[in-house]
């Protein structure tokens, strides 16, 4: 049975989480960095396709940084980003195939790309986090 202590808890606990919108269309590969993002203790939202990201963005959804895979070309990944981008929201573009096809406008976010140690992308997220506050 749960009290209210508990409930306050887990409240108070959820509060201090970073909320991390994870967009990606390739679902194996954002399933993994999910499942590692919550593992180091990150609230992740997604993984979201882009249509499903321009769905959450156009409610007005709050994230506090967002994570983009970009291994393929994707038409939605520059809005999606200039939209995230405008409204401060940290990003970090994800190239987990090795294989990054950035926007030109889109030069200056920061690419992490690791295709043997997913583990090591909670670093950049704890950078982006530190530079925002």
């Amino acid at each position: 049975m749960e009290t209210q202590i508990t409930q306050d808890m887990g409240r108070v606990l959820s509060e201090l989480r970073h909320r991390v919108l994870l967009i990606g269309d390739e679902y194996v590969l954002s399933s993994d960095i999910a499942a590692i993002l919550r593992r180091h203790a990150f609230d992740v939202i997604g993984p979201l396709t882009f249509a499903a990201a321009q769905n959450f963005i156009r409610d007005g959804s709050h994230a506090d940084c967002a994570v983009i895979d970009i291994h393929l070309h994707q038409p939605l990944l520059e809005p999606v980003a200039v939209h995230l981008r405008a409204e401060k929201v940290p990003l970090l573009f994800v190239a987990t195939l090795g294989v990054a096809r950035v926007p030109p406008s889109l030069a200056d976010i920061p690419v992490w790309g690791d295709a043997f140690d997913h583990e090591s992308i909670t670093g950049p997220l704890h950078a982006l986090l530190g530079a925002r506050s």
